[in-house]
């Protein structure tokens, strides 16, 4: 009788020992915390930023070497690649060149709508005041109204199309009024100045090194029209087989992020090689941009905006579910 008790008792414990191993089991496939922060496949990272001030927290990681202090130890390599525009970042993510990239939301979304196998994993920045048309200084341009008939440049499928034809909606307008002109960023200035084009839409620094040597004045920003939303894009199978490597590159950003907002002077010194600005511009061009990466209830709604005006006005034909596209467990994982 005994014996059998003592039976009855094992099998009773290794059942409760089976139950609770199968809800350790159940509890670890719902919450992969602890455990994948430390996994990754990759022997390398390759990241696409761009050097203008609104990727200031990522390039003070960069000088800094933060992300390479920890994964040298660990074999992995770190690659940057340095890009002047979203659409062209976008092509060497659909050619398997970079994993992650800095990228403005329009060209995100537009690559996405396109069957780029991409997710947002963190915010950038905000910075309505980041994208701008430009006038000549000597232009009496008050508005968008002043260039219908004439030439704008900008760079087709960025967040600077996207103010162009928000501008145009507010006015009343359509494209049809204006003649838009595809050019490459830093082709902007010379566009302009040499007559090329009538106006033109500039990111940062650009709208700074143009304006304070008097060469354009600001004729219209974002301001009240769209937040000028920079993402942080991972390729999907990166993402998901090394997130030990998103966490320590997130880690790393809101470090970063938190150096930008708490020294602004100390930051621009750094980062005035890779921006090629004053220090003194810099530290005045921080200020126009909100780099806290947490993705908010407003981003989405903005993001989802963006999608209607693209498939409105035929940029993208599929929409895209940007709850679907944003994938902020990293940043749970990583505590932000």
């Amino acid at each position: 009788m005994k014996k059998l008790i003592l039976c009855l008792l094992l099998i009773f414990s290794l059942g409760i020992l089976a139950g609770c191993a199968t809800v350790a089991k159940d509890q670890q496939g719902k919450h992969k915390g602890k455990q994948d922060t430390a996994k990754f496949t990759a022997k390398e990272m390759r990241i696409g930023i761009m050097a203008a001030p609104q990727f200031a927290p990522i390039l003070i990681v960069k000088q800094k070497a933060w992300i390479e202090e920890q994964l040298t130890p660990l074999g992995v390599t770190v690659k940057w690649a340095s890009y002047s525009s979203g659409p062209q970042m976008n092509e060497d993510f659909a050619k398997g060149i970079i994993d992650v990239g800095f990228i403005g939301d329009v060209p995100a979304i537009i690559a996405k709508s396109k069957g780029l196998n991409s997710r947002i994993i963190s915010m950038s920045c905000r910075g309505p005041q980041g994208v701008a048309l430009l006038a000549l200084e000597k232009s009496t341009a008050t508005s968008i109204k002043d260039y219908k008939g004439k030439k704008i440049g900008l760079v087709f499928n960025s967040y600077g199309h996207n103010l162009v034809l928000l501008l145009l909606e507010q006015a009343g307008m359509t494209t049809s009024d204006v003649e838009m002109v595809n050019l490459s960023h830093p082709d902007i200035d010379y566009s302009l100045l040499s007559g090329n084009v009538d106006a033109a839409v500039a990111f940062e620094p650009m709208i700074t090194k143009m304006t304070s040597q008097k060469m354009a004045r600001v004729v219209a920003d974002g301001t009240g029209l769209m937040d000028g939303a920079v993402v942080i894009v991972a390729m999907d199978n990166f993402a998901k087989q090394n997130p030990g490597l998103i966490d320590i590159l997130l880690k790393t950003y809101r470090t970063g992020y938190g150096f930008v907002q708490n020294t602004p002077n100390e930051t621009s010194p750094i980062i005035d090689g890779e921006i090629r600005r004053t220090p003194e511009q810099i530290t005045s061009m921080l200020k126009k941009f909100d780099y806290n990466p947490v993705i908010t209830e407003r981003d989405v709604v903005e993001l989802e905006k963006s999608v209607a005006f693209l498939q409105k006005l035929g940029l993208i034909k599929d929409t895209v579910n940007i709850k679907g596209f944003i994938d902020d467990s990293y940043l749970k994982l990583a505590g932000i």
